[in-house]
């Protein structure tokens, strides 16, 4: 009862509230900046524990990792129960938001192309040119700076083009706009217990009835990244981004996939940087303190599983994570951090 008195006390402070705000909120800064310093340092000298300073515990411990030689294709698998029945297909496009895919290509496709991580449409400016101006609140996607002076913009309509979301404001505006939308979920599952979602909004009757009303397929798929035992203190899910878990619902309906835009954030193409330019850009200041804490962390997954995607016959990475050829030992000490 005092406690809640008192935070009541201090929020209604016009004075004290603010200072004590920018305190705590320049520790947990600090907190997080020391963390990924030593998390670095570790990645270079001794991989194997890094989890230790993994700010929201997301990285496994010893007892938590499985083999490398346990790993799937890819580190979601299906969970049919919770899947509509989805015709499987032959090829299909699989599209992220890096710039290092010119959007004008949309205009060709001419099989299943899934968009993924967009939080817009595909517009067409007045130069007849495809943009994808997202809104100012997503500021990882806004990074490159939100494109303004656009001129009267244009929806895009291609039928092959399924837009790929999981949030249910964002999957009723796309299908409103006479848009085709997959649904994707992730699950995490603890040993001899059932499958769980954790994102408690998916879980609403709102949600439900508006996939079944706008006809919307959804694929579930369960993170098994790590080993989750009961009452564990560390993350019983990776953090992999939406991604990989994306790209792992299409690789079940699909035989081969063509991946573009799978950058994370890499403005250039890792055939032209050397290890420390490389390991440097796994970790972006700005990106991880306006959004969850885990970027350094999410870099480990999307590099590994961007470098693994383009070494198997059934994908082809054209992404800058599809590029890491050159980068053999900076893969190796993520597999230490990852994987026993």
């Amino acid at each position: 009862m005092k406690s809640s008195k008192i935070k009541s006390f201090l929020r209604n402070n016009i004075y004290l509230f603010p200072i004590l705000k920018f305190i705590i909120d320049n520790y947990l800064i600090f907190l997080r900046l020391k963390d990924v310093l030593m998390m670095m340092l570790l990645f270079l000298i001794k991989p194997d524990y890094v989890y230790k300073y993994s700010t929201r515990k997301l990285l496994p411990p010893k007892k938590k990792k499985i083999m490398v030689s346990e790993q799937g294709v890819l580190p979601f698998e299906i969970y049919i129960k919770k899947s509509s029945k989805i015709k499987k297909i032959q090829e299909a496009n699989f599209v992220g938001t890096g710039k290092s895919f010119n959007l004008n290509y949309l205009k060709k496709a001419n099989i299943p192309t899934f968009l993924v991580s967009f939080w817009d449409t595909i517009k067409i400016d007045e130069n007849n040119n495809l943009v994808y101006n997202p809104p100012n609140n997503h500021y990882s996607y806004t990074y490159n700076k939100k494109q303004n002076n656009l001129g009267k913009l244009k929806e895009f309509y291609n039928d092959n083009i399924i837009y790929v979301h999981n949030r249910e404001l964002i999957i009723k505006k796309f299908s409103e706009l006479g848009h085709k939308v997959l649904a994707v979920q992730t699950f995490t599952k603890k040993i001899g217990q059932t499958p769980k979602q954790e994102n408690k909004v998916l879980l609403k009757e709102s949600y439900k009835k508006l996939l079944k009303k706008n006809k919307i397929d959804l694929i579930s798929v369960i993170d098994k990244n790590y080993k989750n035992f009961p009452n564990d203190k560390f993350s019983d899910w990776a953090p992999c981004g939406s991604l990989i878990p994306c790209l792992s619902a299409i690789n079940y309906i699909s035989e081969k996939i063509n991946i573009y835009g799978w950058d994370f954030y890499l403005d250039k193409s890792p055939e032209k940087i050397n290890f420390m330019q490389l390991f440097l850009k796994m970790y972006n200041y700005k990106l991880d303190l306006k959004r969850s804490r885990n970027h350094f962390e999410s870099a480990l997954f999307n590099f590994y599983y961007g470098y693994k995607c383009s070494n198997l016959p059934q994908f082809k990475n054209y992404g800058n994570t599809g590029k890491l050829q050159n980068h053999r030992g900076l893969i190796k000490k993520i597999e230490k951090v990852i994987f026993n």
